[in-house]
């Protein structure tokens, strides 16, 4: 498996210097979010012409990392990127030599909304598998809340390249004293990609500590889940601890220090 990093760890942080912090860490890894990249007017014929693009694909290469996920926010989870705005997407991680592009699944609210989401992802998953990618759809409100609607989503859009992101503290906030290492185990056969995050089982809030300094997740259990299959896909770390103060660089080093301690004390194998 890619033990890697999400570079949103590093908030607003220069590209140079959240690069240089993830290789630094030993990891080479990385997933890329592009909303604010595509928002600010990038082409399909990007990334390499767009300015905030090339800063932050120049801060990649020099640090020797290489964009494994490419990913949109799972912010307006009700609605999926369109087809033509995630085409962009897929053609920026074809670039950028990603394998996984991920996505939120969006809501529906009755049937026939659910139909056509579906539908839609059907159709990005023939975009996706045209260009040699997978597409997962995110751990967010919607038809990929629960272990239970994702294997129901999954099954009904039945293509091979859409697959699900696993996010572990993400599926706590989402189901409050739920068995994340249960709901991973239902699914196990179906995902591409994961988002290891921590969580307190007891805050409902958007609060993902370091791993390990959560309570909520099994680190260690999940790692025997994705072994005893061979899983060999991109898992992420990511951290957005809350603070009564703007976090610095140096705690956002520390935050993944912290998170790959533990995932080394609990038999997680790390890039270098």
């Amino acid at each position: 498996m890619l033990v890697g990093c999400s570079l949103s760890l590093f908030g607003e942080a220069s590209p140079v210097d959240a690069a240089r912090s993830v290789r630094e860490a030993g990891l080479v890894h990385v997933e890329m979010a592009i909303d604010h990249i595509l928002d600010s007017g990038a082409k399909l014929s990007l990334p390499k012409g767009d300015p905030l693009a090339r800063a932050w694909l120049e801060a990649i290469d020099a640090a020797g990392l290489r964009v494994a996920v490419v990913r949109f926010s799972a912010a307006a989870a009700n609605s999926p990127p369109t087809l033509e705005r995630a085409t962009v997407g897929f053609e920026w991680a074809r670039q950028l030599g990603a394998e996984v592009v991920v996505l939120p699944g969006g809501a529906a609210f009755d049937a026939d909304e659910r139909s056509r989401l579906i539908q839609q992802h059907r159709r990005l998953g023939g975009e996706a598998l045209d260009r040699g990618l997978i597409v997962a759809l995110d751990t967010c409100p919607g038809i990929c809340g629960d272990s239970r609607m994702m294997n129901a989503a999954l099954a009904d859009i039945d293509h091979p390249a859409v697959r699900l992101c696993f996010d572990t503290g993400g599926y706590l906030a989402l189901n409050v004293a739920a068995s994340v290492e249960v709901a991973l185990q239902r699914v196990i056969g179906r995902i591409g990609c994961l988002r290891l995050t921590d969580h307190n089982d007891y805050d409902a809030e958007a609060w993902f500590p370091p791993l390990g300094c959560g309570c909520g997740v099994d680190f260690a259990r999940t790692l025997q889940l994705l072994d005893a299959i061979d899983f060999s896909g991109p898992c992420m770390i990511d951290c957005r601890p809350k603070s009564r103060r703007p976090p610095t660089l140096k705690d956002r080093r520390n935050w993944l220090a912290e998170s790959l301690e533990h995932l080394g004390q609990c038999g997680w194998p790390i890039d270098d």
